[in-house]
């Protein structure tokens, strides 16, 4: 577990604003916030049924936490910017269990821009305001944002390559093979997350988050149905000058090409 006071002292302009739903959602419709609407200021954002209206351009950390029954394979939720996908979360088994996304992500808003989180699934989410929430807050450029996505496929045993998204100054890395290489060029205290959607059908399948080579955290899931499951990480992580970040898959049948799918995230917190 990682705890992080984003907001400085000195800086007005980091709202935040965190919503639920007790309303189960339908295959193809969007998530109803209908519940516990909490804001630092009200000025800043606007809630009406299942869309999130952002009065104010920047940039923002968005964490959902969905929970669904569902069967098969390609179940997901996915958040929208102006009715566009930016960024899905998948899960699935043959049992039509409960379970749960969880969905971390850095984006680029500009004003008036408005979320709202679709399910997609052959069932429903669950009515339940404990397992339906959304968070979104504003953490400002000034110490450096990086947010990535891939969509090329990794094999078991490789290493995921990036496409950069958004890079808010000052620049606090460089990238190297292939992109899969992120290097440090500062030390501080960094948010990392990230979302990959991969397959296994296999026991001990999972993805790492590495620094300098080595394992710092793991997310593991095994399936011997080969669906689609996003494995989730988010850590605060103290780096050194030169200290090298990748993201390794440990998975049989490798990862989904699908760009919303995988995704990474930093932020600078602290230099």
């Amino acid at each position: 577990m990682s705890i992080v006071a984003i907001r400085e002292p000195d800086i007005d302009w980091n709202f935040a604003l965190r919503v639920a739903s007790s309303v189960a959602c339908s295959n193809g419709a969007a998530i109803n916030w209908n519940n516990n609407h909490h804001h630092t200021n009200s000025s800043e954002f606007t809630v009406a049924n299942a869309h999130v209206t952002v009065k104010k351009a920047g940039i923002y950390l968005i964490a959902i936490h969905s929970s669904s029954a569902c069967s098969g394979s390609g179940n997901n939720i996915e958040i929208r910017v102006n009715n566009v996908a930016v960024s899905r979360s998948y899960s699935g088994n043959p049992n039509s269990y409960q379970l749960s996304h969880q969905l971390t992500d850095v984006l680029s808003l500009s004003d008036n821009s408005v979320i709202s989180v679709w399910y997609q699934g052959n069932s429903q989410t669950v009515a339940d305001a404990s397992a339906q929430q959304m968070s979104i807050v504003n953490v400002g450029e000034e110490n450096g944002i990086l947010s990535m996505s891939s969509s090329t496929a990794c094999n078991n045993n490789g290493r995921i390559q990036w496409n950069i998204n958004h890079m808010a100054s000052p620049k606090f890395y460089t990238l190297s093979n292939n992109n899969e290489t992120i290097t440090f060029v500062n030390d501080g205290l960094y948010l990392v997350s990230v979302n990959v959607c991969a397959r296994n059908t296999t026991n001990g399948n999972y993805i790492s988050m590495r620094i300098g080579g080595t394992d710092i955290s793991r997310c593991y899931f095994a399936d011997t149905n080969a669906y689609y499951k996003s494995y989730n990480l988010s850590e605060l992580i103290s780096i050194t000058t030169r200290q090298t970040l990748d993201i390794a898959v440990y998975a049989s049948v490798g990862t989904h090409t699908d760009s919303c799918a995988n995704r990474l995230s930093i932020i600078s917190l602290r230099q």
